[in-house]
């Protein structure tokens, strides 16, 4: 299917510094081409004459879901109708996010495996299901907004693939960062019916998985640029300190138009995204002594980090 897709902006970076909220508001973005979970998660529609249930399923998936592990609703709250991570959409690689990062131990075998693979035809697979969707609407859409942290480790498999691509990549307090994942490692207990957490296994492990991820995706980065890729940074703190401003600084970056349409449709996203998360369960909160982890051995880890991009608060 040779279409041509929208060009693809990519949002990169280590988990948890924002980029899921980021992700959604540019996707309110009527000029942007993105993904919601339901068409990842079934991207096919039925034979004409059937009614189409892609949504109400992906809907009760993850239902489902929020049920068997509530606390997940509380660390990522992303619902079946909104734009999702790319990930969703690797039907050569469905497990991908729990094993990828190392969250759930029985699958550290395949960990080895994908951090040692050859990632490119699960990108170019990628683009031929972006293409299938972007038939189907029958759209016209003037970049393609697409997001996933997983990308950090396949950088440059990514860019043969989307060899137009841009990239944003996230920054956060890496503090901040590390507890917050470690708080997602704690799914790897949960979901292997363990009775008791090991909260300074989730800390060591969190702590040692960035450092990984970071050091991994700064090295592809710097080849990268070398090829006159283009990388904008996107700070987390900016977003806190005024959201919109600072979507509209990064549009600027790269190249892009911002409208007043699209400031509106954001506007009230992130209105009712505050309002969701106020009716939703109370945030789960964990803290560093939790983890057994200690702000100075944080800084040391990543002084490399602090020193490329000062801007990061620490």
């Amino acid at each position: 299917m040779e279409m041509d897709l929208p060009r693809p902006v990519f949002i990169v970076g280590m988990p948890r510094t924002g980029s899921t909220i980021l992700h959604q508001l540019l996707a309110e973005d009527s000029k942007s081409m993105s993904v919601p979970f339901w068409e990842w998660y079934d991207p096919v529609p039925p034979e004409e004459g059937q009614k189409d249930l892609r949504l109400q399923n992906a809907q009760e998936k993850v239902a489902n879901i929020k049920k068997a592990v509530p606390i997940l609703e509380t660390l990522h709250l992303t619902e079946a109708h909104e734009a999702d991570e790319c990930y969703q959409g690797w039907i050569d690689f469905p497990y991908a996010a729990d094993c990828c990062l190392k969250i759930m131990p029985w699958l550290y075998k395949s960990f080895e495996l994908f951090w040692n693979a050859d990632l490119t035809e699960i990108y170019e697979n990628q683009r031929k299901i972006l293409q299938l969707l972007l038939w189907q609407r029958q759209t016209s859409y003037d970049w393609t907004i697409l997001k996933s942290p997983i990308h950090t480790i396949s950088l440059d498999n990514l860019a043969t693939a989307f060899p137009d691509s841009l990239f944003v990549w996230t920054h956060r307090d890496m503090k901040s960062v590390v507890c917050s994942f470690a708080g997602l490692c704690t799914l790897g207990f949960v979901r292997d019916h363990s009775a008791i957490i090991d909260m300074k296994e989730c800390g060591r492990r969190a702590l040692e998985m960035l450092d990984m991820l970071m050091r991994r995706g700064l090295e592809a980065r710097k080849k990268l640029e070398e090829q006159n890729f283009q990388f904008v940074d996107f700070y987390f703190s900016d977003f806190i300190r005024s959201p919109i401003e600072a979507i509209s600084q990064l549009y600027g970056l790269l190249g892009l138009p911002f409208t007043e349409e699209a400031e509106q449709q954001m506007q009230k996203f992130y209105q009712n995204s505050l309002e969701a998360r106020k009716a939703a369960k109370k945030p789960t909160k964990f803290t560093l002594d939790e983890f057994g982890l200690d702000k100075d051995d944080i800084d040391r880890t990543f002084e490399y980090y602090y020193k490329q991009f000062p801007k990061v608060s620490h």
